[in-house]
Parts: C-alpha cells; sequence; structure tokens
C-alpha cells in the first residue's frame, strides 16, 4: 500500500509500521507547512487562529483515513475517530470563541463558568486522543482477514 492510499483511502487495512509511517509523514507535512505560517505572520506581526484552524481542518481527513484503517485492523468501525475529530473540532471552536485572546483578559476570565467548559473538554479530548493512540498505535491487529479486508501482515 502506497502512502497516498494510507492517507487518503478510508477502506482496507493497515499495520502499526504503516501507521507509524503514515503518523510521521502527517507530522512532518504539518511542521513543514506551519513553521513557515508562523515565521511569516510573526514578521508581518500578524496572528491568525483562524489560518491556523484552517490549516488544521486540511488534516483531518488524512487522519481520518490513517486511524481508521488501523481500527479496521482491529475489526473495529472508524466511527470513533470521526466521532473524536468531530469532538475536537468543537472543542477548538469553544476555545476560540469562549477564551479571551487578551491576556489581560484571562485573569478575569477565571471566574466565568464558561471559561472552563474548553478547558474541560480539552482535558477530556486529550484523553480520548490517548487511547486512540494506544489502541491503533501500540496494539496487534486482529490474525487473518477480517470484515474490512486481508491481514495486512498476510
Amino acid at each position: 500500500m502506497t502512502m497516498k492510499d494510507i492517507l487518503l483511502a478510508k477502506e482496507g487495512r493497515i499495520g502499526r509500521k504503516q501507521f507509524w509511517m503514515g503518523t510521521l509523514v502527517l507530522f512532518a507535512i504539518g511542521l513543514l507547512v506551519t513553521i513557515p505560517l508562523v515565521l511569516f505572520l510573526y514578521i508581518q506581526g500578524l496572528t491568525s487562529l483562524l489560518l491556523f484552524g484552517l490549516i488544521g481542518l486540511v488534516f483531518y481527513y488524512p487522519t481520518y483515513c490513517l486511524y481508521a484503517k488501523r481500527r479496521h485492523d482491529r475489526n473495529k468501525s472508524g466511527l470513533l475517530v470521526i466521532i473524536y475529530l468531530g469532538l475536537t473540532l468543537v472543542s477548538t471552536l469553544l476555545s476560540v470563541l469562549i477564551v479571551p485572546s487578551d491576556p489581560t483578559a484571562i485573569e478575569t476570565a477565571f471566574d466565568n463558568p464558561l471559561f472552563w467548559v474548553p478547558q474541560v473538554a480539552n482535558i477530556v479530548m486529550g484523553v480520548f486522543a490517548l487511547y486512540l493512540l494506544v489502541v491503533c498505535g501500540f496494539l496487534k491487529g486482529t490474525d487473518g482477514p477480517n470484515q474490512y479486508g486481508p491481514d495486512p501482515l498476510a
């Protein structure tokens, strides 16, 4: 299976080695896109959470494909990955909308109960992400063919 198939096709199964290779490729591409953008914005004196959010959305589909195929190898549905990515998007939007961007306003924000909603959501999403990483990155897939395709190690 090619890297293009690993990152852009949601059908089939992949092993742990392909999962980690795909993860490293996504990480490298993220760095190659983000570092020049951060430097450009810093030089221009701009900050744009919206721009970073849009770049992050570009990575949602390849991330879904990568994790869903790994879950398929464990004979599980990729639906949990969709739920995780959807909740991550909601959590991020809550952070952008509720948490003040002005650093001096943060001190007074602690008193606002709404301030804590995205904080708790981010902690829950972190635990969820750790669970998915352990299941997809470290646990062995099912032996032999399953409903999602042949064994990638065969």
